[in-house]
């Protein structure tokens, strides 16, 4: 997260498609869009045992 957060950016490969995330933030939980089914929190908080998540915004670098 941190070197994402540093960097500004990243690119993820999601099943055949090279996405370009940019703009990182770093959000509590608690506060997480409602877009987000209250289980991921859920799964963050007590499985990876984490308090923040990392929010990205798709980019078109076509």
């Amino acid at each position: 997260m941190k070197n994402v957060v540093d960097a500004g950016h990243c690119e993820m490969l999601l099943r055949h498609d090279l996405l370009y995330l940019a703009r990182p933030k770093v959000v509590p939980l608690d506060s997480l869009p409602a877009v987000f089914p209250g289980w991921y929190a859920f799964g963050l908080r007590h499985f990876v045992r984490t308090r923040e998540c990392l929010l990205l915004q798709i980019e078109d670098r076509r």
